[in-house]
This record gives C-alpha cells, structure tokens and sequence, in this order.
C-alpha cells in the first residue's frame, strides 16, 4: 500500500536540515476513503521517529541471548536438567543435534522456576595469524537460540523466550589500523524478563518481534533493518506500541561518490494502539528505492527529509531526521567473548 502511494505522488516540497529548501512539491493527498486519526499535527513526528529509529537499533539477539546466559547461570544441578541432541516436546521433535538445551518443569531450592525448553548452539572460527600484518586476522562468531521457555521467582518473570533469534559478528583486524565488522541479527521471538531488559532499557518489558537488522562498520558502513517489533508498553511518545521499517542506510565510510548520506532508502513507520499505521517514506535518489527499480519523481532529493503517510495517505507534514548522526554510533555491537557460553554450572 505503501509503495503505490509513492508511485502516485507528484512530488515532496523538502527542506535540508540547514535550512535551505529544495524546489520539490509536496504530495498530492487524494481525498480520504476515511477519517483520519485526530491530533496528527500535534505530534512532534521528528522526536518520534528519531526515538523509533533508536529504539529498533536495541531489538536484536544480544537481548534475549543475555537473559538466557544469566538463566543458565542461576541454575542448581538437576533444574533445570540439560539435554544433548533432540527430544519430544508434544509430540513435535525439539532441540538440536550440534546444540545443547534445557527442557525441565522444575523448581530450585531457592524458588526459581523453570519452564519448558530451551535449545542454543554457538560457533567461533578464527582465521589467521597477526591483527598487526597485512594479512590480518578474522574471526566469525554466530550463535542461535530456539525455545518455548519461562524462567521465574517470587518477583515475577526473570526471562521468558518463545521463537528463535540467532545473530553473527564476522570481524577482521589488520595492519595500519584497517578494521571491517559486520553484525548481522535475524528474529522471530517474543522476548520478556528482568534478565534480559533492565529497568534503564528502552523497552524495559520487551517485544515481540520479527526484525532482521545487519551492520557494517569500520572501512564501510552500511546499515539495513526489514520487519516489525511489536512493544509491550507503548513507550513512544507514551502512544505508539509498534515499529516497522525497510530501510538502507549508506553511512560516510566507503560511500560512492554522491550518494546520499543524509537519509535511508525506504520508509520507517510506526503505529497507534488503534492501528493506525504513521509512515515517513524516504527517496534519496531516483536509483535508490526499495521496490530496486527506479523512478523520475521530483522528490527524490538527498535533503534528509521525508512525508509523513498516514494509513497509506500522504500528509502536508514533513519529517527531517539526521539517521547519520546516531545510527553507527549508537548501534551496540557484541564482543566476541559473548558468543562464549560458559558451563561452569554444568
């Protein structure tokens, strides 16, 4: 719906964060099929979606895998028990043969409560020698978690996982200061507890999500995000409940010359409690889009501007965001000891 609403558009009236303004027409908004959500102008739309774009950049792997490292960590012998290979879960074949799990419904001395099973497999390659030479060294890291767990105390939910979320940091160091990472997470998870989101989180009760985000650092940067996360409090502007994106960002590292570093190619929208869907689409260039085929439109300006689409129709409401000045730095990327799962409580 989306993406017919910007092969209708005649144009976007856009404005650069310095000030100066771009010859561009807005859009033409065809009459509404339906009333449209009170109070659209009263939003500040540039906090909200800048607010959005950081929060998205927290809904990944390292979550979910930190709640379930401090479960394992909090176990007693025989609670939960832990399993090699695969095992039956309601008549459905469940764990790994290459991971390890736990499956128990069991209590500990101390009260903590586990649930169902959890399944998890990490691999760690190295390759080469000295980060100093030439050639340099390169490490692969990648790690998974499967399971339909709860872990809880008389304080509530410690951890609970249902889905799978796997992740992977593909690094290499070499000589002169070369450095290129890439970190890449893919989800399919409802994720929730303690353990996993402290109270200083940005989404402290978790999410729900189906979210691929990746990034590259170092010589290049790039950053992509494709799918939804679903929020358990509605912690953006104390409105809105939901984020989805598909979007590519080129950061100042390894850029082509001219192309835009002021906003991403795609759109990134978030949504009411209501369903009510808020869409700010950008096009930073007439070969930039996210459909892969270009299009002659006056909008498709690099000014880090975008409009506002509501429902699928084009708002009189600009929004400027400067994704450049926060996403690559912002975006927490794990170490390689986090792909280590100790088992000193085995």
């Amino acid at each position: 719906m989306i993406i017919a609403a910007l092969l209708s558009c005649t144009g976007l009236q856009g404005s650069h964060p310095d000030g100066d303004k771009s010859t561009a027409t807005k859009p033409t908004t065809p009459p509404a099929q339906f009333p449209l959500p009170p109070g659209i102008a009263d939003v500040d739309w540039e906090q909200v979606f800048t607010d959005a774009a950081n929060l998205m950049l927290t809904v990944n792997t390292q979550a979910p895998w930190a709640g379930h490292q401090a479960s394992i960590d909090a176990r007693q012998p025989g609670c939960p028990d832990f399993w090699t290979g695969q095992f039956t879960v309601a008549g459905v074949d469940e764990g790994s043969d290459n991971g390890v799990s736990w499956y128990d419904d069991c209590l500990t001395d101390g009260g903590l409560g586990y649930s169902g099973f959890v399944t998890w497999e990490t691999d760690l390659i190295e390759n080469g020698g000295d980060p100093n030479s030439n050639t340099g060294r390169t490490v692969v890291d990648s790690r998974t978690l499967t399971g339909n767990g709860i872990v809880t105390d008389l304080d509530g939910v410690k951890f609970e996982f249902n889905g799978t979320a796997s992740d992977s940091l593909n690094q290499t160091d070499a000589a002169y200061g070369f450095q290129h990472v890439v970190y890449s997470s893919r989800l399919a998870a409802t994720v929730t507890g303690r353990d996993a989101f402290t109270e200083d989180s940005l989404t402290p009760d978790g999410w729900r999500s189906d979210l691929i985000l990746s990034i590259t650092n170092g010589d290049v940067q790039q950053f992509t995000a494709q799918g939804d996360v679903y929020l358990f409090n509605p912690v953006l502007d104390e409105k809105f409940d939901s984020i989805e994106a598909d979007m590519t960002l080129q950061g100042a590292a390894g850029a082509r010359p001219g192309e835009c570093l002021l906003e991403p190619a795609g759109w990134l929208g978030v949504r009411d409690p209501d369903a009510n869907w808020y869409d700010v689409v950008f096009m930073p260039s007439s070969n930039q889009t996210i459909t892969g085929t270009g299009y002659d439109a006056p909008q498709s300006e690099c000014d880090g501007c975008g409009y506002l689409y509501v429902q699928g129709v084009a708002q009189d409401i600009q929004v400027c965001i400067d994704f450049s000045s926060f996403v690559f730095d912002n975006f927490k990327t794990p170490d390689h000891t986090d792909y280590i799962m100790p088992f000193h409580s085995l």
